[in-house]
């Protein structure tokens, strides 16, 4: 009898420890394989894109940060609204998997020089842009060096192009100057842009830019004649060895080209009044 009452027991003992074991098991395995389909997405505005939970049967809730810039439904569905970035959040049980969303509009460029666009490094922008768009690209500036620790512009503020914008990839001369467009105060880091500058001159690894019609850097004046016709205004340096061709319209908007005799397109300011 004793010995049955033991063999029952080890046996009992046994199923427990593996019952347990595999519980065990089949949690670790569970949490190890959950993960998301992407965890960086671009869409051009109004293209989607369904993101997926895979390694659980619990229940996932979505939410995206930036519903102006990005939507997702309840099946994980992304949907582009406008330029910017959003991150795409799913909460599964007590933990969340992220995807970072950047939705661009259409990359292709305006003929005409007055609608104010161009491309820095591939990267499409129009005036006036949230200075986080360029932020997102690598593009910053240190307010310390223009002596303080924080600035705060008031609704309709604006400050002339003069801060200078650094990358660590590149020593291109970019200036930008800010504007508050919005009905009340924000943090200058918040607001738009509503100058550009970008030169070459000096640059041992230059930026790429594009701009209207078809012209880039390196365009001749010929080209730039060609693209955009007589200029309003142009100014000669001998010495340097380079034209400056101004065009405006309106009082509102200015785009000039710096045009070396040697190396073509070098530099470009566009400049949108408000």
């Amino acid at each position: 009898m004793k010995k049955t009452l033991k063999l029952l027991t080890s046996i009992l003992l046994c199923i427990t420890i593996i019952a347990s074991c595999t519980l065990i098991y089949g949690q670790q395995t569970e949490a190890a394989t959950v993960k998301i389909s992407n965890t960086t997405l671009t869409l051009s505005v109004g293209k989607s894109q369904t993101l997926k939970i895979t390694g659980t049967s619990s229940t996932v809730s979505w939410s995206s940060s930036n519903e102006d810039v990005a939507t997702v439904s309840k099946s994980g569905k992304v949907t582009a609204v406008s330029n910017g970035s959003a991150v795409v959040t799913a909460k599964v049980d007590s933990k969340k998997y992220t995807c970072k969303v950047k939705v661009q509009g259409s990359q292709k460029l305006s003929a005409d020089w007055k609608d104010l666009e161009f491309k820095m490094n591939n990267e499409k922008y129009t005036l006036f842009f949230d200075f986080k768009q360029i932020k997102d690209n690598g593009w910053d500036f240190d307010l310390s060096d223009y002596g303080h620790d924080s600035y705060t512009m008031n609704s309709g503020d604006k400050i002339t192009g003069t801060i200078s914008l650094e990358n660590s990839k590149y020593d291109s001369d970019i200036t930008v100057g800010f504007i508050n467009t919005d009905k009340k105060a924000k943090d200058i880091k918040k607001c738009k842009i509503w100058t550009i500058n970008i030169n070459n001159r000096f640059a041992k690894n230059p930026v790429s830019f594009a701009l209207p019609a078809g012209i880039k850097e390196g365009s001749t004046l010929k080209e730039v004649v060609k693209a955009y016709g007589k200029p309003d205004d142009t100014y000669r340096s001998d010495d340097l060895g380079y034209w400056v061709y101004t065009y405006s319209s309106d009082y509102d908007k200015y785009f000039k080209l710096e045009i070396d005799d040697k190396k073509g397109v070098i530099g470009m300011t566009m400049q949108l009044y408000d």
